[in-house]
């Protein structure tokens, strides 16, 4: 079948491969008018195994890797794939996801390893890789400040401190203007459930004990997920010889 020799240049048909785009096609007033296409880059290439190989179409696009387990990834070679090939890899799941380039480095190291909630911009320069990371976790702070106005602070709730974003307790800071004796229970509830809050810490309240600073990154026995919009109360439990507290929560968001 002879080709025609009209060409009829449009974004729609033929249609593009699944989870492609077609070109768009543009031109100026001029005579002779200049005809030109540009790439509409993007989408996202959802991968839940735990073994995938990046392909040329996924140039532009997200590939963003979910398992519970470890993920192995391959790379092409970066002479196997156009010289300025980039993607963006992140990982939503609890496994680390590690991409491996076949012959060339990435960053200058055999691979490159993504914790959970770290993404990387690739790229390529025609023989080995480059990526630029997130930090990864995103973490927050919420607490209290107990101020006894000149003297040692008495008992009960001291206030409430409301979280907006879904979170996980990690770690909690107890400071003091002075050595001495604290206990601090948190408790916690839903925004509908306001006022009425239930204890979080178990047994293991932060407190001070014959001292000016303590941590705790263990918190054995507390409940410490929270959920976007979760309100939290701070009740004095004891004070002595202290006059102004200051309790830290460390939050890792989810």
């Amino acid at each position: 079948m002879p080709i025609p020799r009209i060409i009829n240049l449009n974004d729609t048909t033929p249609g593009p491969p699944v989870g492609r785009s077609n070109v768009k096609w543009q031109g100026d007033d001029q005579d002779p008018r200049n005809v030109s296409a540009y790439v509409l880059l993007g989408g996202v290439n959802a991968q839940t195994g735990t073994s995938y190989a990046f392909v040329e179409d996924d140039e532009g696009r997200l590939v963003a890797f979910s398992n519970a387990a470890a993920v192995a990834v391959g790379l092409a070679s970066a002479v196997a794939l156009p010289n300025g090939f980039w993607t963006i890899a992140a990982n939503y799941g609890a496994g680390t996801v590690t991409i491996t380039p076949d012959v060339s480095t990435i960053n200058g190291a055999a691979s490159l390893d993504l914790a959970q909630n770290q993404w990387a911009i690739i790229f390529s320069d025609g023989v080995n890789y480059s990526a630029v990371i997130s930090s990864g976790t995103i973490k927050s702070t919420a607490g209290i400040t107990i101020d006894g106005g000149g003297s040692v602070p008495t008992t009960g709730s001291k206030g409430y401190v409301q979280i907006p974003f879904a979170a996980t307790i990690v770690a909690w800071t107890l400071l003091a203007d002075a050595s001495g004796n604290a206990q601090i229970t948190v408790k916690k509830c839903a925004y509908s459930g306001f006022p009425t809050t239930s204890s979080i810490v178990a047994s293991a309240p932060p407190k001070l004990t014959s001292q000016q600073k303590n941590t705790d990154a263990t918190l054995t026995g507390w409940t410490t997920a929270i959920a976007a919009s979760d309100i939290l109360e701070f009740v004095l439990d004891s004070a002595s010889t202290v006059k102004r507290l200051n309790l830290i929560l460390e939050l890792q968001r989810s």
